[in-house]
């Protein structure tokens, strides 16, 4: 069985903080695929982040696309979701695709990070097919949004949008 392939790009204004999506693996029989985002300081003081949550990237559910996609942190997962909740698989199903376990609806809450100048704070999250989503990661182009505003020296700056596409390629 031969699995698409998976590119990660993403876009965010220039404002002395930079971000960055990229494939740690693709998906195998063994596991789903991982993309690590990240956003990183460039200021010369700390900053204190607010993400939704998970953080750095909350929109973990996408915007457009040939079909519904996830984007889950399986460290997020483990760590706060209720065992009856949980999203990623332990293997793909029959048909051999990476599908979550139910339907995700999201988190409603807010985490600060506070980014050292030059330090990055950095996520991995696994990409899912909606559980009655009944292609397996059709090739195109998906696209997910969130939200960054950091506080520093008592001013706050944004809400500043970050755009991720996820491009997924048949082998």
């Amino acid at each position: 069985m031969s699995f698409p392939t998976i590119e990660a790009d993403d876009a965010f204004p220039d404002c002395d903080v930079s971000t960055s999506a990229s494939v740690a693996s693709q998906m195998s029989p063994e596991s789903p695929a991982v993309v690590e985002l990240c956003v990183r300081n460039e200021a010369s003081s700390s900053r204190r982040f607010t993400f939704g949550t998970p953080p750095p990237f909350h929109g973990m559910k996408n915007e457009s696309g040939p079909a519904e996609l996830f984007i889950i942190p399986p460290e997020y997962e483990e760590n706060h979701a209720p065992k009856e909740h949980l999203l990623i698989p332990d293997s793909p199903e029959a048909d051999g695709c990476w599908r979550a376990h139910t339907r995700f609806v999201g988190y409603d809450t807010t985490r600060g990070v506070t980014i050292d100048p030059g330090e990055a704070f950095c996520t991995e999250y696994v990409p899912l097919m909606q559980p009655r989503e009944q292609r397996c990661f059709p090739a195109g182009t998906y696209g997910f949004e969130s939200r960054v505003r950091w506080r520093e020296d008592g001013e706050w700056f944004g809400p500043y949008d970050w755009e991720l596409e996820l491009t997924v390629e048949e082998s």
